[in-house]
């Protein structure tokens, strides 16, 4: 039967096991974060440039008044393929 000095003994150890665990990870879980985090960011600049680059597109097709749909069409098609 285990007593409580054998019960808090393997409480310690896992605890300074945890511990160990937690210091071999943190640096690398620390990289990955700032890693995921640049990704994030290059994601939503690029993005947003595409949002631009679109509006733009629009805006420099209007005619009349009328946007030519089957112009942008054409272009995604293009944009896809290459």
């Amino acid at each position: 039967m285990a007593t409580d000095s054998d019960d808090d003994e393997v409480g310690k150890r896992q605890q300074a096991e945890l511990e160990h665990v937690r210091t071999l990870w943190r640096p690398r879980m620390d990289r990955a974060e700032r890693a995921y985090s640049q990704a994030l960011n290059a994601l939503w600049l690029g993005n947003a440039g595409a949002a631009l680059a679109v509006l733009s597109f629009i805006a420099s097709t209007l005619h009349g008044g009328s946007f030519n749909r089957a112009l942008l069409a054409r272009c995604q098609r293009h944009s896809r393929a290459g």
